[in-house]
């Protein structure tokens, strides 16, 4: 299967919103303004944080402030805490900063670079527990909702691929971003798993574009 005909194809997946059992992003966004406008959003890997974040920053944005994003993960290289703590203290107030990956500091860092974004205009962080700030909500992930993915990706989830779904939920521990680039990669390699998954009518299909192993 050709990359610009994968459904799993990165700029697909990053096309996906935020999902969760009872909070949308509006509600969210209501919630971070009721908690003084800093809050975090706490869940595992593959979880959603990242899609909710960059939902909240839309909408944040709309409100008249002015977005700043700080990125970090387990494989970045640790920053230097003065030199955040620096441009922290630099945020005013029509300032937001969305950090996301702020759990992966050290505790006295982050305590640190905290306090320095008290004359921002909102402080917006992602973690895997609790505790850097308030929790605006909390993201899982289960079966079910893998499933919805899928469907909405790929057009459809036929019951003979369940198994395969259920298969890589396990072995990626829940993480559904990963999951999901697993599926891209059995499609890449012309998988009949993902070949019966796909729809060829479905949402993803280009024009003029064909089912993998099909003929016409």
């Amino acid at each position: 299967m050709r990359a610009h005909e994968n459904p799993f194809r990165t700029e697909r997946l990053g096309r996906l919103a935020f999902r969760h059992p009872t909070l949308s992003a509006d509600d969210v966004v209501s919630r971070w303004r009721t908690l003084g406008r800093r809050g975090a959003i706490v869940g595992p890997h593959g979880s959603g944080k990242t899609t909710l974040l960059r939902e909240l920053a839309v909408r944040i944005g709309g409100e008249g402030f002015r977005v700043r994003h700080w990125f970090l993960n387990a494989q970045s290289p640790l920053p230097r805490t003065r030199t955040l703590v620096r441009e922290a203290r630099g945020l005013g107030a029509t300032d937001v900063l969305l950090f996301d990956g702020a759990g992966h500091l050290p505790w006295l860092s982050w305590r640190r670079i905290a306090r320095a974004c008290r004359g921002s205009g909102g402080l917006i962080v992602t973690a895997h527990g609790e505790g850097r700030l308030p929790t605006l909500v909390s993201t899982r992930t289960d079966a079910a909702l893998l499933k919805d993915l899928t469907r909405e990706l790929a057009g459809g989830v036929p019951a003979a691929v369940e198994p395969l779904l259920a298969d890589l939920f396990a072995a990626h521990g829940g993480n559904l971003h990963d999951v999901l680039l697993a599926l891209y990669d059995l499609g890449a390699r012309d998988d009949e798993r993902v070949a019966d998954l796909i729809d060829p009518f479905g949402p993803w299909a280009e024009a003029g574009s064909r089912r993998p192993g099909r003929q016409w």
